[in-house]
């Protein structure tokens, strides 16, 4: 429908805060797999929690839009991918986890 009516969606991949699930989630999810994390901001360095973030970004890419047909990743009306909402790694306060982490992640898709 964005389409139809010349709109633009810039689309958010995971929230930084727990709302929608967020980084929490992922963090949740990897210690009941047996990972011994401590704190949201492991999302940006637990390769267990990347390789989570990265199936749900291939997931979303690959994933057809069900009235056009087109896959998110040819769709455009999505004019921008935002990797996380408001990021925030408050045991880094120099943001250089968040830099890397982004930047391995953007060089791996």
């Amino acid at each position: 429908m964005a389409g139809y009516h010349r709109q633009k969606l810039i689309l958010s991949l995971v929230n930084n805060f727990n709302e929608y699930g967020g980084k929490a989630q992922y963090v949740a999810w990897a210690n009941e797999r047996g990972q011994s994390l401590s704190s949201d901001d492991d999302f940006f360095t637990n390769s267990v929690v990347k390789e989570y973030y990265k199936n749900h970004i291939k997931t979303v890419l690959t994933r057809k839009n069900t009235i056009t047909g087109t896959a998110y990743k040819d769709d455009s009306t999505i004019m921008a991918w935002e990797l996380m909402n408001e990021p925030r790694c408050p045991s880094d306060a120099s943001g250089k986890t968040l830099q890397v982490c982004f930047l391995n992640l953007t060089l791996s898709m």
